[in-house]
């Protein structure tokens, strides 16, 4: 199995990926502002921007924490795959 215990952990504080509250909150503040959310809203260039950046942050994971002997068809993959939910 992919993700077993002793292979997920959370990055050291250090380590971690960040994210601007200001960033967040921009996308909180506008689907708030609308009564809730709509796919449409992901033409914002806030919730781009959310978009881009989460991506970002699973990417980095999947570089770094994806085991060396996964094929580089499926690593591509998987990239591509975040690539495309992240980036309607």
């Amino acid at each position: 199995m992919l993700y077993e215990d002793d292979t997920l952990q959370l990055a050291a504080d250090d380590d971690a990926p960040s994210l601007a509250p200001s960033v967040f909150d921009a996308v909180a503040d506008l689907i708030y502002k609308a009564g809730g959310f709509d796919i449409n809203q992901v033409k914002d260039p806030a919730a781009r921007k959310l978009l881009i950046e989460t991506a970002a942050a699973i990417n980095r994971g999947v570089n770094t924490h994806l085991p060396t002997d996964v094929p580089d068809t499926l690593r591509y993959a998987l990239e591509e795959n975040s690539f495309y939910i992240f980036r309607l």
